[in-house]
């Protein structure tokens, strides 16, 4: 079965997949971000084989205090998070050799 990325639609939803999984990795996104698109594909790979639970939201979904909590001051933006807390951080489009060693 192909694992697949879920597409958050706000705020709430992006709190609740924070408290209820333990492995996340959170894409944030704009359709209209050349970078955010040559991104995707990439998480889409590395989702297939990871334990990790992936998840993209899009940032004109989000109000500032949102995009402000998570340090979001640019896209693409991907947040790794172990048990609720941040672990890795990176902003612009980031290598799947980067992720990878991270995910390990």
């Amino acid at each position: 079965m192909l694992k697949m990325i879920k597409i958050l639609k706000n705020k709430n939803e992006l709190f609740d997949v924070i408290k209820n999984n333990n492995k996340l990795v959170i894409d944030f996104f704009a359709d209209w971000c050349q970078p955010c698109q040559m991104q995707g594909p990439i998480l889409e790979k590395i989702a297939q084989n990871s334990s990790f639970y992936f998840y993209k939201i899009n940032i004109n979904s989000l109000d500032n205090p949102t995009l402000q909590k998570f340090n979001v001051n640019a896209i693409p933006t991907i947040i790794v998070l172990k048990k609720g807390k941040e672990v890795n951080h990176f902003v612009g489009l980031t290598s799947e050799e980067t992720l990878l060693n991270v995910l390990k």
